[in-house]
């Protein structure tokens, strides 16, 4: 079932938005095609956010009348009765165990995200659900780490509230941390999802303002390195396709997005293997 974590991130990339003030509690999502907000189930405290697993999406329960619909959703699954928590602000209150009146709201697990799509479908229009980032936010790059956040994992760069936003480094950021979870995870639960999860990846479109490289600079590094790398001293380890040349990346030793020089004595010329550990790895 999708975690609070990845019930935001799916709602946002749908087109919804975050209605302040955040809760302890809850976060409530609100979308043009729907008559109700939405509420997202959370346990903050301390300034952290931890993971809230099952039922942890809230509808309004004015959805009542549609649960048997719900239930027939694949992948939806509507927990019995109501949750009550003061939290879910704007939605009808109810007596339950306390003196007063609380809020409620039907609690809903969903298993990946094109069930939650299709839930929010189902509730109201789907033709006003979306799929693109609400900003597109300029990052500055070189060529090379254009290339590396190409490969990046996709997902919402921000709301049009600027709420959370998330930039390339904060998705690789984010994508990192899943992957420990994921590896620490139950490998019968972790094989459970992917059996469930949407096999197309998600696309997001990015503008990023990039350095313009001085050529001159890389054919003077590449033609000093002569088909060696300069780190590990190895020969490049394949010749391109394109002209035959041996194949080796030209790195900036101070970043240019670090106030770095496009200079020669500011670059060295690294095989593959090298240039990855300069970006991602230690020395050891």
């Amino acid at each position: 079932m999708l975690t609070n974590i990845d019930l935001e991130r799916e709602l946002l990339r749908f087109g919804f938005t975050i209605q302040p003030p955040l809760r302890a509690y809850s976060t409530k999502f609100i979308h043009p095609g729907l008559q109700h907000s939405v509420f997202v189930k959370e346990k903050r405290k301390d300034g952290l956010r931890p993971i809230v697993e099952g039922n942890a999406l809230v509808l309004h329960p004015d959805y009542e009348a549609r649960r048997v619909h719900l239930d027939a959703l694949p992948g939806v699954r509507a927990a019995p009765g109501y949750l009550h928590n003061t939290s879910l602000n704007g939605f009808p209150k109810r007596q339950h165990t306390g003196a007063n009146p609380i809020e409620y709201g039907i609690a809903i697990g969903v298993a990946d995200s094109g069930a939650l799509r299709n839930l929010i479908g189902m509730l109201g229009n789907e033709d006003q659900l979306h799929e693109e980032a609400q900003t597109k936010e300029s990052i500055q790059v070189d060529a090379t780490e254009r290339n590396d956040l190409a490969n990046a994992p996709s997902g919402i760069m921000t709301n049009e509230r600027g709420y959370d936003a998330r930039n390339i480094e904060n998705l690789q950021e984010d994508f990192n941390r899943a992957l420990e979870r994921s590896l620490r995870d139950d490998p019968s639960r972790r094989r459970a999802r992917l059996a469930t999860t949407d096999p197309m990846p998600r696309r997001v479109n990015v503008m990023a303002a990039a350095f313009v490289r001085n050529p001159d600079v890389v054919a003077e590094v590449l033609l000093r390195a002569n088909a060696n790398c300069e780190s590990c001293g190895a020969p490049a380890p394949f010749k391109r396709a394109s002209d035959g040349s041996p194949y080796l990346e030209v790195h900036h030793i101070l970043p240019l997005a670090k106030n770095g020089k496009d200079t020669v004595d500011n670059a060295e010329a690294l095989c593959p293997n090298c240039h990855r550990q300069k970006h991602f790895g230690t020395v050891s």
